[in-house]
Formats: C-alpha cells, sequence, structure tokens
C-alpha cells in the first residue's frame, strides 16, 4: 500500500491574517519603544534637573557657611558680614550702604576663602546685605539687632545669597567666558530685587519652558548667627575674669551696679550687676575719695584706649582726662602719696605731644608709672585691694571704644561671696558657690541676656529683669544675692517657657 501524504493549502484569508498579525506586532514593538524611550528621557530630564539644583544648592550652603564663619570670628564686630563684591574681582568692597545703593553685588567669595562657587549654569553667586550688619557700619551689633531684609514681605533678615541661573530672555548677560565683566546691573541676573526686598518662587527653569523666574535664594537670619557670637562673647568674658583673678590672689572684681549706665563703676559689696569697668578692688565707699578715683580710672582707661589704638581721638581724650585729674583737688584724708603720684599721672598725660607721630613709648610708660604708683599707695591705705589688679588686662575689657561697648548691656556678671576683694577665703562651700541647673561649684557666673522677649520690648537698661529671666534674675538685688542660675538649649522647651539666656561658669585655678 501506497501512503498519501495530504497536501497543505494556503487559503487566501489566512496569508492576509499573517501579515496583518506581523504588521501590528512591528506597530506593538515600535510604540513599546517609543513609550520606553520617552519614560527613558523624561527620567533623564527629571535627574539632570534635580542634579542642576543640587549643585545650586551646595554652592549656596557653602556660601551660607562662609558667611556665618565670617561674622562669628570678625575681630572688630563680631556679627558684621563683609560688602558685597560690586567689580567682579572677588573681593568684597570697603565700604557699602543703603544710601549708596551698594547692598547687592556678587558674593566676595575671595574674601571669604572660598573656591569661587557658582550656580549649575555656571553663574557667580550673587550677594545682598543687611544695612545693619555690614562691614564698617554704625549700627551696634548684638543679640538684638534685627536685619533691614525682607523676603515675601517677611523682615529681619541679614542677608541673601542668589543663585541667578541661566540668563532669561529679557536678561543681557555678557557672554561666557567673560563672567568676570560686571557692566551688567543685577536686573540682568536677578529678577524682583531691590536693596531690602525680595521674593521667592518656584523656579520655572525647564529647557522646554518660557523662562520668567530661575532664581534661588538661601536667607541668613539673625538667628543664624547669634547664638555663636554670643557663646563667643560669654567665652571672653569669662576668659578675661579667670585671667584676672589668676593675677589677683584668685579674686574676682566686684560688679558695677545694673542702675549706673555711664561708668560700669565696681561697687564694695555689690556681687551682682554687670560687668565692671573701674574700681575693680575697691575697698572704700566714701564718696569723696571714689570721686578723686573715677578721675584716676579714667586717665588708666583712656590710656589704655590710646595704647590699644593710637588715634588722634583717643589721644586727644587722653589729654582732657589728664588735665581734669591735674586739676582735681585732694579731697580731705585722702593719701598724701596716692594723690601726688596721681596729680603727676594727670600733668604728664595732660603735656603728651599734642600729635600721635609724636608720642613715644617712653612718654606713655611715664604715665602708667605714676597712675601704679599712685595705685599702690591706695591698696597701703586698705582703699583698694592690693593683691587685686586695679583694672583689667585683657583686650576686650581694658579700653573703651571696641566691641563690647555694644554687649556690655547685655552681660551680667556675679561673683561668690568667698571671691570676692577683701576675702580670706580660698574656697567656697554650697552656702558660697554658684549652681548652673543646680549643679556645680562656680566662683563666678557669666550671664548673657539673650534676644528681648515680647514682655521685654523695649528694654529698661536698667531693669535686670528686661535682660534675664527665671532664677537668674529673681533676688539678685543687695549684697547676698541668691546663688542659683538656669540655661537651656534652644531645643528644650524651657527655653521658651523659663529663660533663653546663656549662662557660664568661671572657676580660675
Amino acid at each position: 500500500m501506497i501512503a498519501r501524504t495530504m497536501p497543505t493549502y494556503h487559503t487566501l484569508g489566512s496569508s492576509r491574517n499573517g501579515q496583518r498579525g506581523g504588521a501590528l506586532l512591528v506597530m506593538l514593538v515600535i510604540l513599546v519603544i517609543g513609550i520606553t524611550t520617552a519614560f527613558v528621557t523624561s527620567l533623564s530630564g527629571t535627574a539632570l534637573q534635580n542634579q542642576r539644583h543640587r549643585t545650586t544648592a551646595n554652592a549656596l550652603a557653602l556660601a551660607k557657611e562662609a558667611l556665618i564663619s565670617y561674622a562669628v570670628s570678625d575681630p572688630n564686630r563680631p556679627g558684621e558680614l563683609p560688602c558685597p563684591d560690586t567689580d567682579d574681582d572677588g573681593s568684597a568692597e570697603s565700604n557699602c550702604s543703603a544710601a549708596g545703593n551698594t547692598l547687592v553685588g556678587r558674593l566676595p567669595w575671595r574674601t571669604l576663602d572660598l573656591p569661587d562657587p557658582r550656580d549649575s549654569s555656571g553663574e557667580r553667586l550673587w550677594y545682598v546685605v543687611s544695612d545693619s550688619f555690614h562691614a564698617n557700619g554704625s549700627t551696634a551689633i548684638n543679640s538684638d539687632t534685627n536685619g533691614t531684609i525682607s523676603i515675601n514681605g517677611s523682615t529681619g533678615f541679614t542677608a541673601v545669597v542668589i543663585a541667578p541661573g541661566a540668563a532669561l530672555s529679557s536678561q543681557n548677560r555678557p557672554s561666557s567666558p567673560s563672567n568676570l565683566n560686571a557692566s551688567a546691573t543685577y536686573d540682568h541676573y536677578l529678577e524682583d530685587v531691590t536693596q531690602t526686598a525680595f521674593q521667592t518662587q518656584s523656579p520655572n527653569d525647564i529647557p522646554s519652558g518660557t523662562y520668567t523666574y530661575n532664581d534661588q535664594l538661601l536667607s541668613l537670619r539673625p538667628k543664624d548667627l547669634m547664638p555663636l557670637i554670643e557663646k563667643r562673647i560669654a567665652g571672653e568674658v569669662k576668659a578675661c575674669l579667670d585671667q584676672y583673678a589668676l593675677a589677683s590672689s584668685n579674686y574676682y572684681p566686684w560688679a558695677a551696679s545694673v542702675a549706673d549706665t555711664s561708668n560700669y563703676y565696681g561697687v564694695k559689696d555689690k556681687r551682682f550687676g554687670r560687668i565692671p569697668a573701674a574700681r575693680l578692688n575697691v575697698l572704700t565707699s566714701n564718696s569723696s575719695y571714689l570721686n578723686f578715683m573715677s578721675k584716676i580710672d579714667a586717665v588708666q582707661i583712656a590710656l589704655n584706649t590710646y595704647t590699644a589704638n593710637k588715634t588722634q581721638t583717643n589721644l586727644d581724650n587722653l589729654k582732657d582726662v589728664g588735665d581734669t585729674l591735674k586739676e582735681a583737688s585732694r579731697p580731705s584724708g585722702f593719701p598724701e602719696s596716692a594723690y601726688d603720684y596721681a596729680h603727676t599721672a594727670g600733668y604728664l598725660a595732660d603735656h603728651l605731644p599734642s600729635t600721635p607721630a609724636a608720642v613715644n613709648v617712653s612718654d606713655l610708660n611715664g604715665v602708667q608709672s605714676k597712675l601704679t604708683s599712685s595705685y599702690s599707695a591706695m591698696g597701703n591705705a586698705d582703699l583698694i585691694d592690693d593683691s587685686m589688679q586695679a583694672h583689667w588686662t585683657c583686650p576686650l575689657l581694658a579700653s573703651s571704644g571696641t566691641y563690647w561697648d555694644s554687649w556690655k548691656n547685655q552681660v551680667f556678671y556675679q561673683v561668690s561671696s568667698s571671691f570676692a576683694p577683701g576675702s580670706s577665703s580660698s574656697s567656697c562651700d554650697a552656702g558660697t558657690c554658684l549652681t548652673i541647673n543646680g549643679s556645680g561649684n562656680y566662683r563666678a557666673i557669666v550671664a548673657v541676656g539673650r534676644k528681648m522677649l515680647a514682655s521685654q520690648d523695649p528694654r529698661d537698661v536698667q531693669l535686670t529683669s528686661d535682660y534675664l529671666e527665671g532664677e537668674n534674675q529673681l533676688n539678685k538685688s543687695g549684697s547676698s544675692p541668691t546663688l542659683i542660675f538656669e540655661t537651656y538649649q534652644p531645643s528644650d522647651p524651657r527655653f521658651i517657657t523659663i529663660t533663653n539666656d546663656l549662662v557660664v561658669g568661671a572657676t580660675a585655678q
């Protein structure tokens, strides 16, 4: 038998179906590829945009950190910020002001010791500084100083750093690489900017969009600076006190009365108050003696001030207070030798050459020698504790006209009865040591009144309670102030509900 093989037949319909199926398959593949490509492209675009924003954000953060460091470490006026760079050489201008319309410029990266930070478009950062915080300004900078910049209607900012982004259609900038050309004004880089008011929006600098706003801002407030500056001030005052005690038989000076906002004289038996400028070791309450001694102290402070800063103004002041001391009469019963030395010191100060260039070191040493002899004679007469220094030697407190003038009303001080002038103690106990938050055995305390609370605005400079809160201001008047102080971190709820004061303890040994 012969086996038969059945023939295969292809109908017209089946052939068309196969062709249609193949075409659909091809179209499906193309569609999938298209969707995948669009998805990947979208992801790549988003990732690229995110990377650009990260680059810009990192540059802004670096600038902000550098500005804070500059402000906190400034040697002449803690808290001040550099002027903007208006000629695009990377260095801050020496002067700037709102009146001169020079508070806006590029970030002075050389002055800040930065490696020329730029945003993702390659543009240098721009920078605006508050009129109350700029370098060489006249505004006192302390815990209560507010900025003059507003953002979106919110006021009080100290500075703003701005990444300008790529040029918008309305902005005519120098072409790359002539980025050093500063001829274009800031409105060709920044949107809706004035000297003091700014806005923030969501940047719409997507590649296919119509650019209307692409600035990115990072701001500084006083609260970014002040906690660090307050720690610096408290630490410097504590160091001055400890340095004084180590040179003064471990004793600390008297406090100045809170009510004395003119001379800041130390007062016998005053253990709580402000940091004294003079009469650190006084042991008398005789008013006529104290009046004459204030004239001696004025010459010593003026001498310290001129020695630290040899200007014509400081020399003229030294000569003026010297003349006053020279002409002062001897109080009845005041030690004759102390008076004679003081009178000679006044005469020598009054007769110093008329210009700083003509004043010799020997001239100044002559004045100091007579002042030192006068203080020694007062010590021999038990008018002062001669085991202690009569005046400060630390630069912060020894002279006037420094940044201490902006802080001296913010800073309070208390000394243990065991370590005050005239004391015979060498240690303190539970009845005389000062404590912070219930612990510690401190010989002295420094308390900084931070930014005023709503209930303290405006401050009365002669009221402790307008600066300090909680235990720091309770029962501190008189010759036996309480020994308790307290301080809290800003993250602690008690920082808001009890006190925002910064308190540090001093124990020189």
